[in-house]
């Protein structure tokens, strides 16, 4: 079963210091979120209804080629990965 439409979302070019918020849309039959862990404190999350929203702020370190993972846990103990790419200007 997918727990949502899809994991991946590349961003293209994206500016430092600019913040962009990611959309990932869960399917109909996805399972019940139980927490959201980032792996920096550059991207926040949030999950309410169908959407789980991935809030990144682009630091001025930020390296030319970025990838961040997150990971959405369920109450059935499992969990998925979604991943964002972008190249930075």
């Amino acid at each position: 079963m997918e727990n949502f439409q899809s994991y991946k979302k590349n961003l293209g070019v994206v500016n430092r210091g600019s913040t962009y918020d990611i959309v990932f849309t869960k399917t109909p039959d996805a399972k019940k979120i139980s927490g959201i862990e980032t792996g920096c404190g550059c991207t926040t999350a949030n999950y309410e209804g169908e959407d789980v929203h991935l809030i990144w702020t682009v630091s001025d370190t930020e390296a030319s080629e970025v990838s961040r993972i997150v990971f959405v846990n369920y109450t059935d103990g499992t969990q998925d990965a979604l991943t964002i790419k972008a190249t930075v200007a």
